[in-house]
């Protein structure tokens, strides 16, 4: 299908004189694969989606074209002749859980459940979204997948994956926190119905599924992902993987947990779902940029973790977490490449015909410290100098 791309704004302010920005990364992009651009805010506000490669968004800036990318892009894996879509980075996605457990998706039905068999199905990681309805701040994709759980269960699913960029001046009521008027923003929303297609209902007792939301962004070493937690939690009452076992990468103070996330040492925590915090951030002091991530609260209570076993209880499961990439060997990387911001949706039985929603949504803010400094306090959040 041929994409009905957006007739761009031509503003003098959007030229571009940076080696490598936005614009760049467009035409980087473009040479590979069709774009949808969604803009608003006087085309300050930009995101660019590739619907061939899964539907994700793959960058966005709040500076028109000469702003900085503020998604991580894999820039090695777009000047390949051949492109995997699966490798192309990107600030929103969409893949299925559950991760761990029996019921995973992720280990080819080979036993036992380890780590060397690790394996993002094809079908989640280079398919090809078709587009059904666009705007300039607006799209809507389709995609039906057909899915196979480690114990050798099946599920029929049609997914609509939808994707608008939100108005400048309804970010105050999201956050439900007055934003200083000096920071410039980009927000955008992704939207995911699915339902099952197929012909029998869907059991615990032999796995179900969730919608999952994930973004990768540049690491630094002046990046940190940060939750401002309900409850007094305390390192043993959340997810923890890989041997986190340093309080510099990993802490939790004043409920405020903070994660180094500098894209070279393999690490991640989730937050079980009964601490579901209101949303999960990041802050890169060397970028001067804010990240924020809210998502879909249900009184669900059947969620999935990440751990790489047979599991009692695979419905014990956490609804935020941050990937910090690194060697399978959690040596340190000698190449930087990026963390995740990522969120769960809750698991159901369905019956056929019956759907199951999920909304993530990332808003980006840069300007001056103060101002970012003073928005963080006002979503819980406590920056240093």
């Amino acid at each position: 299908m041929k994409y009905l791309l957006p007739l761009l704004l031509t503003l003098a302010s959007c030229q571009s004189s940076d080696l490598i920005n936005y614009s760049t990364d467009k035409k980087l992009i473009e040479n590979k694969t069709e774009l949808i651009e969604l803009y608003n805010n006087d085309g300050q506000s930009r995101i660019l989606i590739a619907p061939a490669y899964q539907g994700r968004v793959l960058a966005s800036t709040l500076n028109c074209t000469k702003g900085q990318t503020i998604g991580w892009l894999n820039r090695t894996e777009l000047t390949k002749d051949t492109v995997h879509g699966g490798q192309v980075g990107g600030e929103d996605r969409l893949w299925f859980g559950p991760l761990g457990s029996q019921f995973s998706f992720y280990y080819q039905q080979i036993e036992p459940i380890h780590e060397d068999n690790w394996l993002v199905p094809d079908s989640f990681n280079n398919v090809a979204y078709e587009v059904i309805e666009q705007s300039n701040e607006h799209v809507k994709m389709k995609q039906d997948f057909l899915l196979q759980n480690f114990v050798g269960t099946e599920f029929d699913i049609e997914v609509y994956r939808e994707v608008e960029l939100l108005q400048p001046d309804n970010l105050n009521s999201y956050l439900e926190a007055e934003i200083p008027e000096g920071l410039n923003a980009v927000a955008f929303e992704s939207r995911h119905q699915m339902i099952n297609s197929g012909d029998s209902t869907w059991r615990k007792e032999t796995g179900l599924v969730g919608l999952w939301s994930l973004g990768m962004f540049p690491g630094t070493d002046e990046t940190t992902v940060y939750v401002p937690l309900k409850y007094d939690l305390s390192l043993s009452d959340i997810f923890q993987y890989f041997e986190i076992d340093n309080t510099d990468i990993l802490s939790i103070k004043d409920k405020l947990l903070s994660f180094k996330a500098d894209g070279l040492l393999r690490s991640k925590f989730g937050i079980p779902s009964q601490y579901a915090p209101e949303l999960i951030a990041s802050y890169s002091k060397d970028r001067k940029l804010l990240t924020v991530v809210q998502y879909q609260q249900t009184e669900d209570s059947l969620y999935y973790n990440g751990h790489v076993s047979v599991q009692e209880n695979p419905y014990d499961g956490e609804i935020v977490t941050s990937y910090n990439n690194g060697p399978l060997d959690q040596t340190y990387a000698e190449e930087r490449t990026f963390y995740e911001l990522e969120s769960q949706s809750a698991m159901r039985e369905l019956a056929p015909g019956d759907t199951l929603t999920h909304y993530h949504r990332t808003f980006h803010f840069s300007g001056e410290f103060k101002d970012l400094k003073e928005l963080a306090k006002r979503i819980g959040i406590q920056l240093g100098n």
